[in-house]
């Protein structure tokens, strides 16, 4: 779970929204604030919370239990969101989603409530119908979880094929999300994991 990207649209405009973020996040309005990203989705045929490719491993053997727990919790989460639920069970206490598309776009939301919010501000832009899924894990680790997401189906005003694509982190704390940061680009999110993996090791 992760935050909205920048995105585009080729219809007609949709109802403004903070820029969500992840599960994992995002700035207040990415439809009018970074141009259109949107573009008619490809028939793939893969299922919400599907994985592209397998994901990139840390640590040792011993880690394996950990990174297998995280992307369970992670898939669960994703479940819940495209099911227009909050899942109260899989987030710890001070969870919080962060916006990282630019510098001028922060936006954070905290606990259960501002998950919901996000979801409200997502979910509005689209028709009834929408799907949220992940795209691609991009790495897996004792305590995070990196992926790329795709939110698709019909603006809610235009009717016309809307898709928003971002990258994120969701970091883990016994089993349940903690931490969730969006990204406008995979490249972006693994950097800043590395980033965050060397600040700790020091």
């Amino acid at each position: 779970m992760t935050a909205l990207p920048p995105a585009r649209r080729r219809a007609a405009a949709s109802t403004p929204l903070r820029q969500p973020l992840p599960l994992t996040g995002s700035a207040r309005n990415p439809l009018e604030k970074h141009g259109d990203r949107a573009r008619q989705r490809p028939a793939s045929g893969r299922s919400p919370g599907s994985s592209m490719t397998s994901p990139r491993q840390s640590g040792n053997a011993q880690s394996v239990a950990g990174r297998r727990h995280n992307l369970e919790a992670h898939r669960r989460v994703v479940e819940a969101v495209n099911a227009r639920e909050v899942p109260d069970g899989l987030l710890a206490p001070g969870f919080r989603m962060v916006n990282r598309l630019s510098a001028v776009t922060d936006y954070q939301y905290q606990g259960a409530i501002g998950l919901r919010d996000w979801m409200n501000d997502v979910f509005e832009v689209f028709a009834e119908g929408a799907s949220y899924e992940v795209e691609e894990i991009l790495a897996a680790g004792d305590d995070y979880v990196a992926a790329r997401f795709c939110m698709s189906g019909r603006g809610g005003r235009s009717q016309m094929p809307l898709e928003f694509r971002w990258a994120g982190v969701t970091w883990f704390r016994g089993g349940r999300a903690l931490r969730a940061i969006g990204y406008a680009s995979s490249e972006e999110a693994l950097k800043a994991l590395d980033v965050d993996r060397g600040s700790r090791s020091d």
